[in-house]
């Protein structure tokens, strides 16, 4: 834990590493035991950590893909040689590209059957650049990746979730909802995009959870197009967005439906907080100071709302 949050927090007690409550060789409340668990972008950056950290967790099976097949192999092989009582399969595909995610999709499904645990991690950013001088298909190209790849993603993969208990974890990030800087408009308005498109997904699919998350600062490739990562910012050990995410993944983060959460922030407290958290509806995607006023989801006067909306 920092001794001064970098950060304005949800939690008083902020993490920059894996703790016991969402480590499931100390926690076996968390554990995946069993479970088929299907990742993207498993090969570079926080994937590999991700992967690894579902393996240690007792995952049955895990999928991983990405358009480069030589760094998923090297993922699997390390994988595999620590944990072999994981299956640990590799596939190539662009989340991007919708033949790819459909073809994706039914080789896993031929695979698998089922799936129980989906982690969305494959993301992208352009070049940092004002918008008078931005090159529009760069631009757009965090659109196609995060907001486009999200939504062919859960579009395919929905219909064949476990029947009980099926969790999508979103691989977010705090930009989405920070102040606004120069250059970085592609990359927080598409993780926007995709964060609250997560929110409706929870709505159309209620029988998988959607959970977004930011994973923190870790020193990866993106994160250096990102916020050039110095000794000034509050790095995090790529830990702590590994082991977040199957805590994301277990029933415990349960009251975390369609909401996004910081990989920094403490669970025991998320936890506490779990029934203030959805009776007043909070860590979604609003407007501030109008958000507030609007009655809860599951209230019946929301609901006779969207029904008069609804026709």
């Amino acid at each position: 834990m920092a001794n001064q949050l970098p950060f304005p927090s949800f939690t008083r007690v902020w993490h920059n590493k894996i703790y016991p409550t969402i480590d499931p060789s100390q926690n076996p409340s968390i554990a995946a035991t069993g479970k088929k668990v299907v990742i993207s972008g498993g090969g570079s950056g926080i994937g590999p950590h991700i992967v690894k950290a579902f393996a240690a967790a007792g995952a049955l099976q895990i999928v991983i893909f990405g358009r480069r097949i030589e760094t998923l192999k090297r993922t699997q092989e390390k994988v595999k040689r620590e944990f072999p009582g994981t299956e640990v399969d590799v596939l190539v595909a662009d989340i991007a590209d919708e033949p790819s995610v459909c073809k994706l999709a039914a080789d896993i499904k031929r695979l698998y059957g089922t799936w129980d645990v989906f982690v969305s991690n494959a993301g992208y950013s352009p070049e940092l650049l004002s918008v008078t001088d931005s090159i529009t298909s760069e631009w757009f190209k965090a659109f196609d990746v995060n907001v486009k790849g999200n939504f062919l993603l859960v579009r395919e993969f929905a219909p064949f979730a476990a029947a009980t208990g099926a969790v999508f974890v979103h691989v977010s990030s705090g930009a989405c909802h920070a102040l606004p800087r120069p250059g970085h408009s592609a990359y927080c308005a598409a993780k926007l995009a995709s964060t609250k498109i997560m929110e409706h997904f929870q709505r159309e699919c209620s029988h998988i959870r959607f959970t977004s998350i930011h994973p923190g600062i870790i020193p990866t490739e993106m994160a250096n197009t990102l916020f050039k990562v110095s000794k000034a910012l509050p790095i995090d050990d790529a830990s702590l967005p590994a082991a977040f995410a199957v805590w994301v993944a277990s029933s415990e983060a349960d009251f975390a439906r369609g909401r996004m959460l910081w990989c920094n922030w403490d669970v025991g407290e998320l936890k506490m907080r779990a029934s203030e958290i959805i009776e007043k509806n909070l860590l979604v995607t609003s407007l501030e100071g109008w958000a507030t006023y609007f009655p809860d989801p599951s209230s019946e006067v929301y609901k006779g709302i969207l029904a008069e909306f609804l026709g």
